[in-house]
């Protein structure tokens, strides 16, 4: 079992990095760090475009405070060799460098997980970050303000170093919160998504239905936990079979519950609407008011009696195929 397991990992891997590759050739050489960032960037998944701002709070303070170490270490550079700060406001002039600095970083990053506010975070990230730089490298070559007392600037280093402590345990403290509400989060819906799959393998199980009619076999594998596909046997009160495949358009928990609600109609309509007709019209009219307008549902049935047999279809692929040739 080991062995295998891991003879699975190498291959997925080395098919993985055939994929990047392929898709790296695809495109002019000279985009192909772009190409692949976009490949696999992992502030760019649909996962960031959901979350509400307020869980973002603790990630974009983490990220600020964090990267703010930047502004501060500019201003310690600046005050070691010219006795100079970032900005000319004496021995306090680290502490608006690592904050705008680290407001920059924070704004760039937020631009990547975003794209409703794209581009104005861009049009103020880079900018503000870009600023302090060129603030830093005015101070140091061109002196364009006083210098410190070499007691000023001692004094300048240590609030630098200790505003530079601070930031970066609390930007860490931060991190480390958003990071457990997050796992947390993901947890719960794990479990959920379990108690889900659970549930709707109670309520598709794999049907197996033998009569003087017919023989019907079936069972759905969806492509995530929990999806919308539907196959289902029922025997009728007069002695027919009826055998049934629906499609709920979408993935997931929103697909699976509308499932369990579409083969409880199916069912209930069977005892008053036998034929396949008029339980299509039900089944539409029941529809309209359970889903969302999105969403859809393809249908397709077969009725097995004793003087043959009628099928319908709605939005389901044809489920018979006649060759006149092979008459």
């Amino acid at each position: 079992m080991r062995m295998l397991l891991r003879g699975t990992s190498r291959t997925r891997d080395v098919k993985r990095r055939s994929e990047v590759w392929q898709f790296a050739a695809s495109i002019p050489s000279v985009n192909l760090k772009q190409a692949l960032a976009q490949y696999h960037n992992p502030l760019s998944s649909p996962h960031w475009q959901e979350v509400p701002l307020s869980r973002l709070r603790n990630l974009a303070l983490g990220i600020m405070l964090t990267t703010s170490s930047g502004g501060f270490v500019m201003d310690i550079i600046a005050m070691a060799l010219v006795r100079r700060g970032v900005f000319p406001i004496g021995i306090w002039s680290g502490i608006p460098a690592g904050l705008l600095f680290g407001v920059g970083v924070t704004a760039q990053v937020l631009s990547k997980v975003r794209k409703q506010n794209r581009k104005l975070l861009s049009l103020a990230g880079w900018p503000i970050a870009a600023g302090v730089s060129v603030c830093y490298v005015i101070a140091v070559t061109r002196g364009a303000w006083p210098e410190l007392s070499i007691k000023g600037s001692n004094l300048a280093i240590a609030i630098d170093c200790m505003s530079l402590v601070v930031c970066t345990v609390t930007g860490y403290n931060c991190l480390l919160r958003f990071i457990n509400h997050e796992g947390m989060s993901y947890a719960r819906a794990a479990t959920e998504l379990q108690h889900a799959y659970r549930i709707q393998s109670t309520l598709v199980p794999p049907v197996s239905a033998r009569s003087h009619l017919a023989e019907v076999f079936g069972r759905t594998s969806p492509s995530e936990q929990v999806g919308g596909d539907l196959v289902d046997v029922v025997p009728l009160s007069d002695s027919s079979v009826f055998a049934y495949v629906a499609d709920i358009s979408g993935h997931g928990l929103n697909a699976g519950i509308l499932m369990g609600m579409y083969k409880t109609a199916v069912r209930v309509g069977l005892e008053a609407h036998q034929d396949a007709g008029s339980l299509l019209n039900l089944l539409n009219d029941v529809m309209r008011v359970m889903k969302d307008p999105s969403m859809y549902a393809t249908f397709g049935c077969l009725r097995f009696t004793d003087k043959g047999m009628e099928y319908a279809l709605a939005g389901h692929p044809a489920m018979l195929h006649y060759n006149a040739a092979d008459d």
